[in-house]
């Protein structure tokens, strides 16, 4: 799940959440949210993605 309160804006914040049961990808903390920014051409950065956890 993507959320974001601003429109596409330079160093617009998005917060991307991992849904119940995954994880960001490489993360072996088992984190489940990060935030990318909008990007001066009004696009945002790539998110690392999810996976299920317990993937090494």
């Amino acid at each position: 799940m993507i959320e974001y309160s601003n429109d596409t804006t330079y160093l617009s914040v998005a917060k991307v959440n991992c849904i119940e049961g995954y994880r960001l990808k490489k993360e072996h903390n088992n984190s489940v949210t990060e935030y990318i920014n909008c990007t001066e051409y009004g696009l945002w950065q790539v998110s690392n993605g999810c996976e299920p956890k317990g993937i090494e």
